[in-house]
């Protein structure tokens, strides 16, 4: 106690005697470092669901592009000359081009989904038709994405 007044009396002030502003300094740098944590981890979440929604619309494409190659190789099974020179087909509110221009074996079939909001996927296949009449056999090459 004697220490105290001692130092009240020189006019030397103590710490923790009037420090009621350093609690809103703290107070105001620590809600600036909340918001800034929240505004990068709202920009990597925004990022990761772009990347998301590029990777479905993309395989969706290539799900469609290979429903063209099928649509192609059941068409071959039951027309040994089954040629086409891009042949738009809609697809569930999609569409994919192909086209199997070669009457002679091997036959190579390309097919192009395009999505509505524009993704697109390629694929091209060789196949080889096989038989003396319908449903024709049909043997696969090759299959691969262009």
């Amino acid at each position: 106690m004697y220490y105290y007044k001692m130092v009240k009396s020189m006019n030397i002030r103590c710490l923790g005697e009037n420090n009621r502003g350093i609690v809103l300094l703290i107070t105001v740098l620590l809600i600036v470092f909340i918001a800034v944590g929240m505004v990068a981890f709202l920009d990597i979440a925004t990022i990761d669901f772009q990347l998301l929604q590029n990777n479905r619309y993309s395989e969706e494409a290539l799900y469609i592009a290979q429903a063209g190659i099928e649509d192609v190789i059941a068409r071959l099974r039951n027309n040994i000359n089954y040629q086409t020179v891009g042949t738009v087909v809609p697809f569930s509110g999609h569409q994919y081009l192909i086209t199997c221009p070669q009457p002679n074996p091997p036959k190579i079939i390309t097919s192009t989904a395009t999505l509505s909001n524009g993704y697109k996927r390629e694929i091209e296949t060789s196949v080889q038709v096989f038989g003396t009449s319908a449903p024709y056999k049909v043997i696969i090459n090759y299959w691969k994405e262009i």
